[in-house]
């Protein structure tokens, strides 16, 4: 009874794995995407803080503007995830910096 059994389950490991693999692999690269976006929302807020301070503390009031830019600029190229060749500068496009002192 067992020989006949084995015998005509012998091919159900590999079509149980065929449907599972595409399902598993589905879910940890939609994992690994979303970990991805996560951290560079969080790089692209470090780096408007660190511009808006850099801007706030600069002597020169009249660039204080191009200084807050520059530093949050620089701070997401080093630390932002690319998927193509970063650009230098790329973020200054990503990263609006306002603020308005009374």
């Amino acid at each position: 009874m067992n020989a006949r059994l084995s015998t005509s389950q012998k091919g159900s490991v590999l079509v149980e794995m065929a449907i599972i693999l595409p399902v598993f692999l589905m879910i940890f690269f939609g994992m690994v995407t979303f970990s991805i976006a996560l951290y560079n929302k969080t790089i692209l807020t470090i780096a408007t803080r660190e511009g808006a301070r850099a801007g706030a503390i600069a002597d020169d009031t009249g660039r204080a503007e191009s200084i807050a830019e520059s530093i949050a600029a620089s701070f997401c190229n080093d630390n932002l995830i690319f998927f193509d060749t970063p650009v230098v500068h790329k973020c200054r496009y990503l990263i609006r910096l306002s603020a308005r002192y009374s």
